[in-house]
């Protein structure tokens, strides 16, 4: 075991996959005079990103003018990352976001690559190291090169002679405690300088491989409170801090955390992150772990179709998060259907209102009402609408199982009818809704797609927007009018999806004009 031995504790960093960086500043306060009281060593606060969005929070940026705000314990040491390939050729930029050392609250300062990618960061390695700061190198998915490879990596980064700690990741949380040992002996074979451990527990070994590498005489250990990170998350600070006190490595006090633990344990039961099965299956086959907190975090995906997901990325090279990649993983497997309904010319020549569900339905209501009385368009609502009475709609319009499914005590009281692809929903959901008046319009799922036919279409989504615009484009109505797509932040996924329906929509043949009656933030008039 080593005796230069340091905790890094990466909470606010890793954890802030999950609520996009938005910690506020008492919050931070707690945390960091908890991991003071607790004598961890380091505290990496949050990335350094370039590209701005305004949905994220400070510690998406960590800019110099916030530490000031913050109230940083003198006893811990604080850190940045930056992502190697966003800092690719930006060295102007890099010069401008990174103050001289020691006119910043930071300390050190890691480089996160992918270990293939490694020729990428030579300047910036240097030119941060020029100001004076520590400089740590953070091989992502370090298992994925064989022997020599990786020597060949390390001989290079010793060359640059500005890396202070070279640091390997079980970015995929797939490694066991023999990986552990043989990546450890490899490196320290090669590099003379501090060598770090980043784990994650996809597998639940997080704990056990650390204490592998510190038996291995690694000089760096990242942890998490709770365990908080992106996919599975991490090895638990507080767990950790148990087993080095066993060990007599590190004197750090678990009773220093209990502020922040009851902070933090709120967060907990708000984003349920965590090592499950999906996890522990994607790492088993090298699946990069956004894949699945990405498929847990949307209600649309059932078990099923997340096993059928995991198994199809598992037959593919998945160790990079690639949505379409995802999409295809969940439904190329689907066969054409039909439906039992005709919807050719439902609508001929109507002016339609689609409402969704988004806030703005609330605010506007009045003004809705108000839209209604005066076009008189057929009103037609998606999923369970809570904000006006049904008998104002001729129809609802759903199509993902797991959504009707949830709330299916509700579609069973509804009386107007309920258009859903019905022929491939499952028997427990046909039966209860038998008595329902249905309108059978079935939704094939298959990538780059949007094909209307008069019984059912065939997507690349299973969203009630797209199916809808399917059907009311099929029923030949005259105009498309929309309510209740208010939208979602820049950085969430949702976004982009939604963009795309109405982007392939703008593309067919036989589109409708469509137009946003409330405010929102897609790419509609």
């Amino acid at each position: 075991m080593s005796k230069n031995f340091y905790l890094l504790d990466c909470t606010l960093r890793d954890g802030g996959y999950y609520n996009n960086w938005n910690f506020d500043n008492n919050f931070i306060n707690n945390y960091l005079s908890s991991v003071s009281l607790a004598k961890i060593d380091y505290v990496e606060i949050g990335f350094r990103f370039l590209k701005h969005d305004i949905n994220l929070g400070e510690l998406a940026y960590t800019k110099d003018s916030f530490l000031k705000k913050i109230k940083i314990p003198k006893n811990i040491k604080i850190a940045v990352m930056i992502n190697g390939e966003e800092y690719k050729n930006q060295i102007d930029k890099l010069n401008k976001n990174f103050l001289l050392c020691k006119n910043s609250k930071i300390d050190l300062v890691r480089i996160a690559i992918n270990i293939n990618k490694i020729d990428n960061i030579k300047e910036i390695a240097k030119h941060i190291k020029s100001k004076k700061y520590k400089v740590a190198i953070n091989l992502m998915q370090s298992n994925q090169v064989k022997k020599n490879k990786l020597i060949e990596i390390i001989e290079l980064i010793k060359q640059w002679n500005c890396c202070d700690i070279l640091y390997f990741a079980d970015s995929l949380g797939a490694m066991d405690h023999v990986e552990v040992k043989r990546l450890c002996k490899i490196i320290k074979s090669k590099w003379n300088k501090h060598i770090g451990f980043h784990s994650h527990d996809n597998r639940s070994l997080a704990l056990s491989n650390s204490l592998e590498a510190i038996k291995n005489s690694i000089n760096f250990i990242d942890s998490t409170i709770l365990g908080m990170g992106r996919g599975a998350g991490n090895l638990q600070t507080e767990k950790i801090l148990f087993e080095l006190n066993r060990l007599k490595v590190h004197n750090g006090n678990v009773k220093g955390l209990s502020v922040t633990l009851k902070d933090f344990s709120k967060l907990k039961s708000l984003y349920n992150w965590g090592s499950n099965v999906f996890y522990h299956f994607a790492a088993l086959n090298n699946i990069h772990p956004t894949y699945i907190q990405t498929l847990l975090s949307d209600q649309r995906y059932t078990d099923n179709q997340i096993y059928d997901s995991i198994d199809f990325l598992s037959k593919n090279t998945s160790l990079k998060f690639d949505k379409n990649k995802m999409m295809n993983s969940i439904y190329l497997h689907e066969k054409i259907k039909s439906g039992k309904w005709n919807a050719t010319d439902w609508l001929k020549n109507k002016k339609v209102l689609i409402i969704g569900s988004g806030p703005s339905v609330e605010i506007y209501k009045k003004k809705i009402l108000k839209f209604i009385k005066e076009n008189n368009p057929k009103v037609i609502f998606l999923n369970i609408n809570k904000a006006f009475d049904e008998k104002l709609g001729i129809a609802t319009i759903a199509c993902h199982e797991a959504r009707i499914l949830g709330d299916i005590k509700m579609y069973k009281k509804l009386r107007n009818p309920i258009i859903i692809p019905f022929s491939n929903l499952n028997p427990y959901i046909q039966n209860n809704l038998k008595n329902n008046n249905i309108y059978d319009y079935s939704l094939t799922l298959k990538d780059d797609s949007f094909k209307i036919n008069s019984n059912g279409c065939i997507l690349k989504w299973p969203l009630a927007i797209a199916y809808a615009l399917a059907i009311t484009t099929q029923a030949n109505a005259n105009k498309i009018y929309l309510a209740g797509f208010d939208g979602y932040s820049k950085s969430d996924t949702r976004q982009d999806e939604m963009n795309e329906i109405f982007n392939y929509y703008s593309k067919i043949k036989n589109k409708i004009k469509i137009y946003m009656i409330t405010k929102s933030s897609y790419k509609i008039k």
